[in-house]
């Protein structure tokens, strides 16, 4: 399972941005914290905290389960905490905040050096409500996943 912790991006035809995530392992019962940062094409910005998951209901945890079904084709190999650190990915965004709420899609992808093949998982979508900072952004950002901690946080 994966959770989004935040994420501040924004561009004008030039963007970038850094992600915060917690990947969950039932099988493992582990979970650690993972930066994304990445530079691609996008316009305007956003900060948002965690988003709430529409494929967990209205009202849930913040968590999303890697899945298997098409069109969204993920977890294509299995993965570990050390196969996911220093993994290029892209992140596909967009993202709407008016008075403390927002509301985002997100797509994200991890693969192995070569984005035609070996990935870990594809599109997998993070969506739904959350809360942050006024703004419109949206973007397309190539970059790299990188562990940074084990945590306690289990969904």
């Amino acid at each position: 399972q994966v959770c989004s912790l935040g994420q501040v991006a924004g561009g004008a035809v030039v963007a970038g941005g850094a992600f915060y995530f917690i990947f969950h392992s039932r099988t493992a019962n582990v979970s650690g914290i993972y930066t994304f940062s990445g530079a691609g094409i996008g316009g305007g910005g956003n900060a948002s905290g965690f988003l709430n998951p529409d494929d967990m209901g209205i009202i849930s945890s913040p968590w999303t389960q890697l899945h298997l079904s098409t069109p969204h084709i993920c977890g294509l190999f299995s993965f570990n905490t050390h196969d996911l650190n220093n993994t290029q990915g892209r992140i596909t965004y967009t993202g709407v905040g008016v008075g403390g709420m927002t509301y985002g899609s997100m797509y994200i992808s991890a693969f192995k050096w070569n984005p035609l093949a070996d990935g870990y998982f594809w599109s997998q979508n993070l969506y739904g409500a959350g809360f942050g900072m006024p703004g419109v952004g949206g973007g397309v950002l190539l970059g790299l996943w990188q562990f940074q901690a084990e945590t306690n946080i289990r969904p």
